[in-house]
Parts: structure tokens; C-alpha cells; sequence
């Protein structure tokens, strides 16, 4: 049983004098990795922090769940900025997204100045099982393998599938460490890339904001999942 993220709301950049390292937010744009960091330990799965008395009741095709289902900045950092959330009806870099009937993709950027960076990704579908054929079909993408990710145990088990990649880039003395979660909860599929100096962003971080995620989508999409639903 789940108890509900304490706030509401619905792929980095580390400059330097010579060079400047950006993350894109989709899988061609990435930047190529020199060295990977070592792979965790899966754990058993955790319980998420979701809100008591958390709005349920959301149609999982409907666009308001999706947009509730994003992460807010607070969840993130205090300082947090977004670049807002854009909601789209199509995916053109990833094909199984049309292929599989998706219904709308959601996407935004939470930057925390020059320190780290999150790609915050959903994809809706008609249902649960084309959900699962994209993931299936478009992982690698998602994970961005053709530019240094790679598919690691992933420390936390969350929703229905999880996969998950990290990168670890040295370039011109600017080093950047990613943690990239692929999250399916029954219609939807969210990427949550976290990533940047890993002075400032660990593998710890990135685990509690992926969780903090799989708490908003649970409560959309899963909500039979929430101690206490009458689902």
C-alpha cells in the first residue's frame, strides 16, 4: 500500500570558459560518454510519498491527468525553474509512439542553474498493454543507448515496469553523471533523465525525484494503488 507526493502540481547544462555541455531532451542529441558508472543493486520496491486524500476520479485518457501527473519544481529543488509543460499529440523521433495509438506526450525541462538538469517525459496510451509495447519497442531510444546510456539494475522497482540507464561524460574537463528512469504505470510511460556535476546530483538524488514522479503517475493512473481509494 502507497501513502501520497506532498505537494501538488500537474532530457543538462554545466558551463564552463571553453566548453559548454548540454543534455537534449530526446536521444539524438546527446552528447557521446567516455566511461559508464558502476551499475546498483536492484532493492526491493519502495513505497512512494503520496498525499492522503490526493485527487482521484481522473479519466487516465484525459490531458488534465497527464498534466497532474508531472513533476512540480518543488520536488525537485527549491530553487528549481521550469520551462513549462508542453503537451503534444505526436512523437515523431520515437515511431512505436504512433504505432501503438499514443494519445499525447508531455514534456519539460527543470533546471536548477548550472547544476543539474531533469527531462521530465510522459506518453499516454489507450491502454496499458500499448503502453508496454512501446516501452518494449522504444527503451533503447528512450534510454538513449546509441549515445552512452546503459541499461543498469535499477535501484528502485516502481509501477508496472521500470528501466533504467546511466552515462557518466568527461569532456574538455567538464563531467557530467545521468540517471535515466523509464517508468510504466498501467497507460503511461514516463523518462525521467536527471543529470549533471555530479558534485551536485547523485544517484540518491536522482532516485527520490524518480520516486517523487512514480507518486504523481500512481495517483492518476493507479490510483486503486493509494490506501484508501474506494478503486
Amino acid at each position: 500500500m502507497f501513502e501520497a507526493p506532498q505537494t501538488q502540481g500537474p532530457e543538462i547544462a554545466t558551463p564552463v570558459e571553453t566548453a559548454e555541455l548540454t543534455q537534449a531532451p530526446v536521444s539524438t542529441e546527446t552528447p557521446q560518454p567516455t566511461a559508464v558508472p558502476a551499475t546498483p543493486e536492484a532493492t526491493t520496491e519502495p513505497t512512494p510519498d503520496l498525499t492522503p486524500g490526493a485527487s482521484l476520479g481522473f479519466d487516465p485518457l484525459s490531458e488534465e491527468a497527464l498534466r497532474y501527473s508531472m513533476l512540480d519544481v518543488v520536488d525537485v529543488d527549491s530553487a528549481a525553474e521550469t520551462s513549462g509543460v508542453d503537451v503534444s499529440t505526436d512523437a515523431d523521433d520515437l515511431p512505436a509512439f504512433a504505432e501503438q495509438g499514443g494519445l499525447r506526450r508531455a514534456a519539460q525541462t527543470i533546471s536548477v542553474g548550472a547544476d543539474y538538469t531533469v527531462y521530465d517525459f510522459r506518453y499516454q496510451f489507450p491502454t496499458a498493454e500499448a503502453a508496454a509495447a512501446f516501452l518494449e519497442a522504444e527503451a533503447d531510444n528512450l534510454g538513449e543507448t546509441d549515445f552512452g546510456g546503459v541499461e543498469s539494475v535499477p535501484p528502485l522497482q516502481m509501477g508496472d515496469e521500470t528501466r533504467y540507464y546511466t552515462s557518466h561524460l568527461d569532456i574538455l574537463g567538464v563531467v557530467q553523471d545521468s540517471y535515466n528512469y523509464l517508468i510504466r504505470v498501467e497507460n503511461v510511460v514516463a523518462k525521467v533523465w536527471v543529470g549533471g556535476d555530479p558534485e551536485f546530483i547523485t544517484a540518491d538524488d536522482a532516485d527520490h525525484i524518480a520516486t517523487t514522479a512514480w507518486g504523481r503517475i500512481t495517483i492518476v493512473f493507479d490510483p486503486s494503488e493509494i490506501e484508501g481509494s474506494p478503486l
